[in-house]
């Protein structure tokens, strides 16, 4: 994501950033998560009109089949309003991405048997990985 300062003036304070991640059929949040930009860490300091600030956040999606189809990824700057601002309206922008249900571990069980067949003895057993 890129933040922007405003055209007409310095960005010269900590804010917010969030990051809503809703599936764009059945609506349900699959995250929502924030990200602080602190000027005073270093590297980060004001943000000078029309200057720009590349941040990232790294979302976990929940596993399962909820997670997969066409996700709505919005993005707002100073979402608690942290900074003055004459349009307000602007600090939003969505973007859609299709996503696939990630490959899983196929586990299989190939026999079960008692050797020799007594009662009270352990069961051997074994597993196969992957068809």
């Amino acid at each position: 994501m890129q933040t922007t300062g405003r055209r007409d003036e310095t960005a010269d304070r900590s804010f917010t950033d969030r990051v809503t991640i809703r599936h764009a059929v059945t609506g349900i949040i699959l995250a929502d998560n924030t990200l602080f930009y602190d000027e005073f860490n270093p590297g980060n300091g004001t943000i000078a009109p029309s200057a720009t600030r590349q941040r990232q956040l790294t979302v976990r999606l929940p596993d399962g089949t909820q997670s997969v189809g066409v996700l709505q990824v919005t993005v707002t700057a100073d979402a608690q309003n942290d900074i003055p601002e004459n349009n307000e309206a602007n600090n939003s922008h969505s973007t859609n991405v299709t996503t696939t249900l990630a490959p899983y571990p196929d586990l299989l069980v190939a026999s079960v048997g008692a050797v020799p067949p007594t009662a009270g003895c352990p069961a051997p057993w074994s597993r196969l990985i992957g068809d």
